[in-house]
């Protein structure tokens, strides 16, 4: 896995990403997802251990466009170890 600066933020078209910390074991991150327009939390993108990939756990009461849910899923596909 490559390194990550705790600055370190993902600019796509509709959403921004940045790192919030390392997990619990240090091994993986937990990312923060926002809407670019408002700055709005959307949801976080984890490491699953058993599925051996990172997932989004999207906030509640949160719509989710085509392009959106292509920018979070560039991202997954770009951290995929």
């Amino acid at each position: 896995m490559s390194a990550v600066t705790t600055t370190q933020i993902r600019r796509y078209l509709y959403v921004e990403i940045r790192h919030v910390s390392d997990s619990p074991s240090g091994k993986t991150h937990i990312w923060k997802v926002l809407n670019r327009r408002g700055q709005y939390r959307l949801g976080l993108i984890v490491y699953r251990p058993g599925w051996r990939q990172y997932v989004f756990e999207p906030d509640e009461a949160t719509d989710y466009s085509a392009g959106c849910l292509d920018d979070i899923s560039a991202f997954m596909r770009e951290m995929r170890p």
